[in-house]
């Protein structure tokens, strides 16, 4: 799917919500610049897949807010 010249892709429409899927058993990758010199997040496809953020260079994870964690006490 192409943005139609603003650079951005749009999902959903007013109230419902919007899904970005893989077609079939696949991984769904996001990444920038063709996947070349560019970290990603990587949701693996199946029951208890991991999510993946892969950092390219120096790049790190970065939360510019408090990271939720349950698990901490």
């Amino acid at each position: 799917m192409a943005p139609e010249g603003t650079g951005e892709v749009l999902v959903g429409s007013g109230s419902a919500a919007g899904d970005i899927t893989s077609s079939g058993a696949y991984d769904l990758i996001l990444d920038t610049n063709s996947g070349t010199n560019a970290g990603n997040i990587t949701l693996t496809d199946g029951a208890n897949g991991n999510i993946e953020f892969t950092n390219n260079g120096t790049g790190v994870v970065k939360f510019n807010d408090a990271a939720y964690y349950p698990e901490a006490t």
